[in-house]
């Protein structure tokens, strides 16, 4: 039953805090671009190259950290065994940024340029945080 409850815990933890990552990522971006006016006085907003790379990194960073602290705790305190460590800990926040990305893409109809970048954030952070949580940690 311990085992059960704190892989529930490390999954929702790991959704959760990527959520809330997610969110103030999308807050401190909408904070500091400066909308332009176009031609006709509508308001356009362009993605420099540079945010692009910072949000990539904090997406990255993100994931990384939710992945890694979750399979550091599987491993601890759940007792699981790397490999299903490692699993346990990237279900949360893989399965938030898939979900998150399908519901956008469906119903805003976000590019597959931002489609690949979030998929590319979100290996990179989940390989990260594999090895810094799970591979480095001697049982």
């Amino acid at each position: 039953m311990r085992t059960a409850g704190w892989t529930t815990a490390i999954i929702a933890g790991g959704w959760l805090g990527t959520m809330v990552g997610y969110v103030l990522t999308f807050a401190v971006l909408t904070a500091v671009r400066s909308p332009e006016l176009g031609p006709d006085g509508t308001v356009e907003e362009q993605a420099s190259g540079m945010s692009t790379v910072m949000v990539f990194l904090a997406h990255t960073a993100i994931v990384g950290t939710m992945v890694g602290s979750g399979a550091v705790l599987a491993v601890g305190r759940a007792g699981l065994g790397r490999l299903t460590a490692a699993v346990v800990a990237a279900l949360g926040p893989l399965a938030l940024i898939a979900t998150g990305m399908l519901l956008l893409y469906f119903r805003s109809g976000i590019t597959l340029e931002v489609m690949l970048w979030d998929s590319a954030a979100a290996i990179a952070g989940t390989a990260l945080g594999i090895y810094l949580g799970a591979a480095r940690r001697r049982p």
